[in-house]
């Protein structure tokens, strides 16, 4: 994948406009709406997967010096997303027990 599909996006272009001269502003007043959860609600593990994949992609994409340390990270992320998994069957068990 050449791309972010989920999440660092904004970072990328944050990054890239950087480097090519522009200045990026942080606006601590602005307030945004954001619908929490639409992207991952029917699919929440396969969204977690994307996220990760997007920032390997970043920190491969921009990350300098600090490259070698993308592979190192591959192994605590998929740790991550087998406690997220291993959490959301919790829930979903006790849900269904309490029924």
């Amino acid at each position: 994948m050449k791309y972010f599909f989920l999440h660092f996006e904004d970072l990328d272009y944050c990054v890239r406009l950087s480097r090519a001269g522009w200045q990026v502003l942080f606006v601590p007043d602005a307030v945004i709406a954001h619908q929490q959860g639409v992207s991952s609600a029917s699919r929440p593990i396969r969204v977690e997967i994307y996220k990760a994949h997007s920032m390997l992609r970043f920190l491969w994409k921009h990350g300098g010096r600090q490259k070698w340390l993308v592979p190192l990270l591959v192994p605590l992320i998929v740790l991550r997303i087998a406690m997220y998994f291993l959490r959301l069957a919790a829930q979903r068990l006790l849900r269904l027990v309490k029924q």
